[in-house]
This record gives structure tokens, C-alpha cells and sequence, in this order.
């Protein structure tokens, strides 16, 4: 499984999506500040966040990434 070892991989992983801070804020249920904080690496992860964004990452294909989560968003 891949890992999320810096807050480059955050950005990463959204900008890979094709999404804003605002959107993926959205998604994950938190504020736009804190993936704008998590990304320039001022707030760390906790460990579930990590085992979630370790999981995200480790899926292949951006459009089945964002079809998976807005599903998981909607129950």
C-alpha cells in the first residue's frame, strides 16, 4: 500500500483528482482551511486521516478514486 509520508502528497492526491481545496475539503467533511493547512504541512494528520489518504493514494485511476468517494460522501 502506498503511504502518505509528506504534505506534498496531499496536494498531490487532490490535484491528481482534478479538484480545489474547496471541493476536497467538501468531500472529506472538513474545512478548506484544513486541507490548505495539511498541505503546506502547518497541521499534521491524524492517524486515521493517514490510513485514509494512504488508501486513496494506493487507488489507480483518478475517476474511479472520485466516483468511490462522492458515493461514500452521499451515505
Amino acid at each position: 500500500m502506498a503511504t502518505v509520508q509528506k504534505s506534498s502528497d496531499i496536494k498531490n492526491l487532490r490535484e491528481r483528482l482534478g479538484m480545489t481545496q474547496v471541493e476536497f475539503a467538501r468531500l472529506l467533511g472538513v474545512a478548506p482551511n484544513t486541507v490548505a493547512r495539511w498541505e503546506r504541512g502547518e497541521l499534521g494528520l491524524s492517524h486515521s486521516s493517514l490510513k485514509l489518504f494512504s488508501v486513496l493514494k494506493g487507488w489507480s485511476s483518478p475517476s474511479e478514486l472520485k466516483k468511490r468517494l462522492r458515493a461514500a460522501s452521499k451515505k
